[in-house]
């Protein structure tokens, strides 16, 4: 009797021991699978930020453009100082130099605006990558940190993968806007190139 109940003991503790195992070897494999799908995540969320940076220097691209039409501005108003030094009795010659002023000023009225509206796409794009760059990094340090837990929690593997879905959207969305400025930009340059057949 005393056998048979000793070898029951330890095949119940064989079986829990067994038991233990199992659920130690699948909570390890979880765990592991949970920590490959935060490091495809940390990847992830690490090409974005190379995009974002990457139309941050687009719009510092910006900035020296405009300086260009600023220059260009300053050319043509160099220009009009220069008809009216060459303006002479002749009432023939003066009607042509007005009507060339009066046609270099309408153009510098167009790159104003054109300056105006590249300022602005300029500004709104800075705050939006400045806005993008700040979730990515707040995403960043929140995969850091569930990656150096001790318990994985699922919900806020999730969680984060909504966040960088979101972020891919955000981005998305705001290089299409950046083509769009950039399509602007273009215009303003073959009004530009119009000017300088007046040089």
């Amino acid at each position: 009797m005393k056998k048979l109940l000793y070898t029951l003991s330890s095949l119940v503790i064989s079986l829990l021991s067994t038991t233990t195992l199992i659920a130690w070897i699948s909570k390890k494999e979880e765990e592991s699978s949970q920590l490959i799908r935060l490091e495809q995540l940390k990847s992830e969320i690490n090409s974005l930020e190379n995009n974002v940076n990457l139309y941050n220097e687009q719009i510092n691209k910006t900035e020296l453009e405009k300086q260009l039409l600023v220059e260009e501005i300053k050319k043509i108003e160099q220009q009009i100082i220069s008809l009216k030094e060459q303006k002479t009795s002749k009432v023939e010659e003066l009607n042509l130099l007005t009507n060339k002023k009066n046609s270099i000023n309408q153009q510098i009225d167009k790159l104003n605006s054109q300056i105006v509206l590249i300022d602005d796409a300029s500004k709104q794009e800075k705050e939006k990558i400045s806005f993008l760059l700040k979730q990515i990094n707040k995403t960043k340090n929140q995969i850091n940190t569930t990656i150096n837990q001790k318990n994985i929690n699922i919900k806020k593997i999730k969680d984060l993968q909504i966040q960088v879905n979101q972020l891919k959207e955000n981005i998305k969305q705001t290089e299409s806007e950046i083509l769009e400025n950039k399509s602007k930009k273009t215009r303003t340059y073959q009004i530009k190139k119009y000017n300088w057949l007046w040089s």
